[in-house]
């Protein structure tokens, strides 16, 4: 019983703790999209430092009849944001490398 609240508590930490609260408008990464500032839709902030902010997630489902796994890349759009200053082609080029 002991091992069973043990492990009912950590995994309910795990989750507080690593789960992030993804919208409603996301864009699950394929080869056929192509990302660019339009989709940068979150509110700007002005830390000091800050150039932007990438919000993803990445989603697995496993399946266990063939032993494989599905995972996607979800780009959260209401919550990505860009300085305009930083929105250069480059710096696009690495966000989208980094989807990959």
């Amino acid at each position: 019983m002991k091992k069973i609240i043990l492990s009912v508590t950590l995994w309910t930490i795990c989750l507080i703790t690593f789960c992030q609260k993804i919208s409603n408008d996301t864009i699950h990464w394929t080869d056929n999209y192509i990302l660019t500032w339009n989709d940068f839709m979150g509110k700007q902030e002005n830390k000091q430092g800050m150039k932007g902010q990438i919000s993803v997630s990445i989603e697995a489902n496993f399946i266990q009849a063939t032993s494989r796994a599905n995972v996607v890349t979800v780009f959260d759009r209401k919550t990505s944001w860009v300085k305009d200053l930083n929105k250069t082609d480059q710096f696009l080029d690495i966000i989208k490398f980094g989807l990959i």
